[in-house]
C-alpha cells in the first residue's frame, strides 16, 4: 500500500518483518513483554529473540537515513486466531520502539509518526509463520498532523 505511494512521491520507504509479537497485556493496559520464549530453552527479550531468529539486524543505520516524520502502515499475519483491534495496536510498541532505537525513526511519538490505516490481520496459512510486517514511507510534519487530526478529531 505504502510502496507505490513512496514511489509516486519519490520518498524513502522500508518494509521490516518482525516475529509475531507477544500479545500479553496486563490490568493497567500495558503489555508484559520482557520475557519470550519458554522456560526449557530460556527466557529472553522480544528484541533479542528477534534478532537470534533472524528477523532483525542488530546494526544501527547512519543517522542521514532517519526518518524525522514517517506515515506507517502494519498488516498482522497472525496463528490461530484473530486478535482484538485494541490488542493489534498494543502489539506494535515493541517493534516502533526497535525502529526508533536503530534510528530508523527518530521518534515514535504521535507529533512524529502516525498510521495511514488502522493495521490489518489475516490467519496465518498452511505452513506460513505468524509474523508482523510493518512499512514505512518518508513524511512530513504537516501530513503526519493532517493525518493524526482526521483520525482523532484534533490537531
Amino acid at each position: 500500500m505504502l510502496k507505490e505511494k513512496a514511489k509516486e512521491l519519490n520518498r524513502k520507504y522500508y518494509q521490516f518483518t518482525f516475529p509475531f509479537p507477544p500479545d500479553r497485556g496486563n490490568r493497567t493496559g500495558h503489555s508484559r513483554w520482557e520475557k519470550y520464549g519458554s522456560k526449557k530453552h530460556g527466557r529472553m527479550s522480544w528484541h533479542e529473540f528477534a534478532i537470534q531468529s533472524g528477523y532483525l539486524n542488530p546494526q544501527r543505520i547512519v543517522n542521514s537515513q532517519t526518518l524525522t516524520y514517517a506515515i506507517i502502515s502494519a498488516h498482522f499475519i497472525s496463528p490461530k486466531r484473530r486478535r482484538d483491534f485494541d490488542n493489534l495496536v498494543a502489539m506494535m510498541k515493541w517493534p516502533l520502539d526497535y525502529l526508533r532505537q536503530r534510528r530508523w525513526i527518530s521518534n515514535d511519538s504521535a507529533k512524529r509518526i502516525w498510521p495511514i490505516a488502522f493495521p490489518t490481520q489475516r490467519l496465518a496459512k498452511n505452513g506460513e509463520s505468524p509474523k508482523l510486517v510493518i512499512e514505512v514511507m518518508e513524511s512530513n510534519k504537516k501530513e503526519v498532523e493532517s493525518l493524526c487530526a482526521g483520525m482523532c478529531g484534533t490537531k
